[in-house]
């Protein structure tokens, strides 16, 4: 390896988030990817689905001291032998995405929150996997339980993830209207012509009223007037 690739690999103990981390997090230990890239092409040798849970034990065990907590407070792209290892992803030394590690990892980590008798465990690795961009341990959990509940299949568990994601992100994204501007919006909204923007009702529109009815209507927009102007003076 040149110097300057020896260099860039190096990160400063201060930008590790846990002291703990293994020495293997700040300085490039290629024996040790050798040996733990050789160890993951054993395992997908075996079984995909099932191997990268597997995996995820052998990453979070060698490179974050078999700590979940480790795992979560740390910077994945300052852990230097990590990155080494994601560097040799998709070549013939490790022939898996990097996506695969980051995934594996996740499915470790999620599988060491979860209770011993969570609903989770009992999924299909493909369905398990489809779970993860969740994140949430106890959304996650309530998936599962309703997955095995209405036996659904694969897409439909990728399908129903994709709308709970959606949900949160519009959750997140757009405050609630406050309630004073919903209730100007209601009452102004049936009195405004949408193409003029003027008022909605002509002098003809009142050729029709009985005189009681007109009488009644002057009441109701002199009552509308005085909770008007009192907003307007709350409001300055």
């Amino acid at each position: 390896m040149e110097k300057s690739e020896k260099a860039e690999l190096r990160a400063p103990q201060t930008e590790i988030a846990r002291a703990q981390l293994p020495v293997c997090a700040t300085d490039g230990d290629e024996e040790l990817v050798d040996r733990v890239a050789l160890e993951i092409r054993a395992i997908l040798g075996r079984t995909v689905a099932l191997g990268m849970e597997e995996v995820g034990e052998l990453l979070l065990r060698t490179f974050y001291n078999d700590d979940p907590a480790l795992y979560a407070s740390t910077s994945h792209a300052k852990h230097v032998s990590l990155r080494l290892l994601e560097r040799r992803c998709e070549s013939l030394s490790l022939p898996v995405r990097r996506a695969f590690l980051g995934k594996a990892l996740q499915l470790a980590v999620l599988s060491r929150t979860l209770p011993a008798q969570a609903r989770f465990r009992l999924l299909p690795s493909s369905h398990r996997l489809e779970l993860l961009p969740l994140r949430c341990p106890e959304k996650i959990e309530a998936l599962a339980i309703k997955a095995l509940g209405e036996k659904m299949s694969v897409k439909r568990v990728r399908s129903a993830v994709r709308k709970e994601r959606g949900k949160h992100r519009s959750e997140r994204g757009r405050k609630p209207t406050p309630a004073i501007l919903k209730a100007i919006g209601s009452s102004a909204r049936p009195l405004r012509d949408r193409a003029t923007g003027r008022l909605a009702f002509r002098r003809e529109d009142l050729a029709g009223l009985s005189r009681e009815q007109l009488k009644k209507a002057q009441a109701e927009a002199d009552g509308l007037l005085k909770k008007i102007e009192e907003l307007i003076r709350l409001l300055q």
